[in-house]
């Protein structure tokens, strides 16, 4: 596979090469575990705002401990640094985004408060297992190796739904 320049690539590709995809998909696991917690019985509206301020404290603190890191291995702590560390790992809160649009869509279409944390839960599990085949089939895995990497990445968010059936 021979690399594109960057100006080159589309929004997801440079999403990709940028090395923003760890902290997408670390997003989408947070974002999960906190549906997967929330009472059905709270009002949406304060899941969303979980959701979406625990993404935040887990972004400010990752990228801050990133910040410290690299000034531990010599780098200068300039405000150009700190702003292209913060950028990078933006796609955590982003994460949360589309999860929290179909919570909200079910919800407004006439779901239960249940079965709408449930359908954003499930968008989690199918958002990880695609990543996970993804990145699979990116690596040049061969097909099991690829239907591995899909499962595994979905069982992460299974263990949340786990997480949920003990909780309530």
């Amino acid at each position: 596979m021979v690399a594109t320049p960057v100006e080159q690539q589309g929004p997801v590709q440079r999403w990709w090469s940028q090395r923003q995809a760890p902290a997408g998909i670390f997003g989408t696991i947070i974002g999960a575990s906190v549906i997967a917690s929330a009472d059905p019985i709270e009002p949406l509206h304060d899941v969303v705002w979980a959701v979406l301020v625990t993404l935040i404290v887990y972004w400010l603190s990752e990228r801050w401990s990133e910040v410290l890191a690299s000034n531990l291995r010599g780098e200068p702590i300039t405000r150009r640094r700190i702003a292209e560390v913060f950028g990078h790992g933006w796609p955590m809160v982003q994460a949360s985004y589309t999860p929290l649009v179909v919570l909200g869509v079910s919800w407004a279409l006439g779901a239960s408060n249940e079965t709408a944390l449930n359908l954003a839960l499930a968008f989690c599990v199918a958002t990880l297992a695609a990543l996970g085949v993804l990145a699979g089939r990116r690596a040049g895995l061969s097909r099991w190796a690829v239907v591995g990497s899909g499962a595994f990445t979905a069982a992460l968010g299974f263990v949340l739904i786990l997480l949920k059936a003990f909780l309530h």
